[in-house]
């Protein structure tokens, strides 16, 4: 197993700081040891271009010191070994790659098991060559019907009349970047197809604007990677967004402008990474009240012009709990402390999961979880500029925007 990144091994003696080089850090069985022998000792390996020979390390769990893996999801691990004395520091590593490897190591010192390994070998001189990384399609003609180059990290396919999905887009494992706009892929029978993307794990920017989407089911939703920190669904014909984009948290470039939008998922507030945010050209009557969640030191950009008339009204609308609303059932009541506490629900039915997500409402200000039927809701005026002192819309209209939220209290409602 052999992974491609910056590395730089700094001896513990050593008070100097070495520059990283490209090169590769491999994981194999050493040398002397049957590719089939169950017993064997492994090794890792660290090459570059000017140790293409390379410096061994026996894996094991005595030799090796600590794994500090906190930052794989930005492409960077390091390695303390004990013999010899040394510091492996590794960065701008494939993630999803990295994450395997490190997967691989661990699995090698706790004495699970791991997949075939292979012994590990020297690099030579074409290790080293520059490999594509980027391809940009804009004719159909020189769509590469024979194959995508496996080491890409950025496709883009614009405008070139794609109506069906090409599972091949979703094997090439280094990918970060994925630009499909101008086409029309709503209009692809096999759409379905598209959940594959979930196997992109290193996937960063997903770009589907412009492709005459209608409807994009709750599959497609949830087989998005959580790796995404960029999307791009302006130009198409949505009409509602469904809550489940509310679990890409590390979304900092979010695109719906230019749809059919009615409304916003009330937990749009949980995307506390979100720079930019456009919404500007749909149908939208109100904005989730949740919106107010959002980081106002990271926010540069927030538009939600052209949208109907009623976005802009100046009213404010009051509905306090039913009369009859009753008392909460005890699940309600249990299922709002299980959200609030954050609880985990990884041993509960698939039935009472789904529950908890659709049936128990969120206080917009004191952000506690309560049984809808105790609920104030909420429409007013809110000033956005308040809150987002670096919001930059298309004109002024957009300054003043309807919100409407849940509130659990009375206290909570004369906060507002």
């Amino acid at each position: 197993m052999r992974l491609k990144c910056k590395v730089v091994v700094q001896p513990a003696t050593s008070n100097f700081k070495q520059k990283a080089a490209q090169g590769f850090i491999a994981v194999g069985k050493a040398a002397g040891s049957s590719s089939k022998d169950e017993t064997a000792s492994f090794e890792l390996l660290v090459t570059t271009a000017k140790n293409k020979t390379g410096s061994k390390f026996n894996l094991s769990k005595s030799n090796v010191l600590m794994i500090h893996d906190r930052f794989v999801g930005d492409g960077k691990l390091t390695i303390q070994m004990k013999q010899p004395r040394s510091d492996i520091f590794i960065s701008e590593g494939n993630v999803g790659a990295l994450t395997s490897f490190v997967k691989t190591v661990r699995s090698i010192l706790s004495g699970g098991c791991v997949a075939p390994l292979s012994r590990t070998q020297a690099c030579t001189s074409s290790d080293f060559q520059p490999r594509k990384s980027q391809l940009i399609v804009t004719q159909r003609e020189n769509y590469p019907h024979e194959g995508f180059p496996k080491t890409l990290e950025d496709l883009r396919l614009n405008g070139i009349n794609i109506k069906r999905v090409d599972g091949r887009w979703f094997s090439l494992r280094q990918l970060t970047q994925l630009d499909l706009s101008n086409n029309v892929l709503g209009e692809a029978a096999d759409f379905a197809k598209f959940t594959d993307v979930s196997r992109l794990i290193s996937l960063q920017s997903l770009n589907l604007a412009r492709n005459h989407l209608h409807h994009l089911p709750l599959s497609f939703w949830r087989s998005l990677p959580a790796s995404l920190n960029r999307l791009d669904l302006s130009g198409n014909e949505l009409e509602r967004i469904p809550s489940e984009l509310c679990r890409l948290v590390k979304l900092v470039h979010l695109a719906l402008n230019d749809n059919h939008l009615i409304e916003l998922p009330e937990e749009l507030g949980l995307l506390n990474g979100l720079q930019a945010l456009n919404v500007s050209h749909n149908r939208l009557r109100h904005l989730p009240a949740t919106i107010f969640w959002l980081s106002s030191k990271q926010m540069k950009l927030f538009d939600a012009t052209a949208n109907h008339p009623d976005l802009f009204a100046r009213s404010t609308d009051i509905s306090p709990p039913a009369a009859d609303g009753g008392v909460a059932s005890l699940l309600e009541l249990a299922a709002a402390v299980v959200k609030t506490q954050g609880m985990s629900t990884s041993v509960l039915p698939w039935d009472v999961r789904r529950y908890l997500m659709t049936s128990i409402s969120r206080c917009a200000w004191c952000r506690k979880y309560r049984a809808p039927s105790s609920m104030y809701t909420v429409q007013s005026v809110c000033n956005l500029s308040r809150k987002f002192s670096t919001i930059t819309t298309q004109n002024q209209q957009g300054t003043f925007v309807q919100c409407i939220g849940s509130l659990c209290s009375r206290l909570c409602r004369d906060y507002v």
